[in-house]
């Protein structure tokens, strides 16, 4: 079955999950996506990557939007963070798909991964 990324988390939700994880980041820290969103004007998502009903990780995406989404930018820095006893390397390039079919490339969009 194909990744899902489900971009329906709340911020607890996200910390939740993210206390769970040894080695995670700042740039992916719920707190930092917050922190950034009021000085950058950007909208904090987070998300939950699941494999059917498994939970394989969690990710923060930023992203800003003009002219009626038009034009836009979409930041994903130092993730995703996978669940402990998900091996991450076998699963990035899913990851990265189901990423794409979310935010395809396209002219006004601004991709940062």
């Amino acid at each position: 079955m194909a990744q899902q990324l489900d971009f329906d988390l709340d911020a607890d939700d996200y910390r939740r999950r993210f206390a769970r994880i040894r080695e995670s980041n700042l740039l992916q820290d719920d707190l930092y996506g917050q922190t950034m969103a009021r000085i950058q004007g950007l909208q904090a998502r987070w998300g939950l990557i699941r494999d059917g009903g498994r939970e394989l990780g969690v990710v923060q995406v930023l992203e800003r939007h003009a002219l009626s989404g038009l034009l836009g930018a979409v930041v994903l820095d130092r993730g995703p963070l996978w669940l402990p006893g998900i091996d991450g390397a076998a699963h990035a390039g899913e990851f990265f798909s189901a990423f794409s079919r979310i935010w395809p490339r396209r002219i006004g969009r601004r991709r940062r991964t």
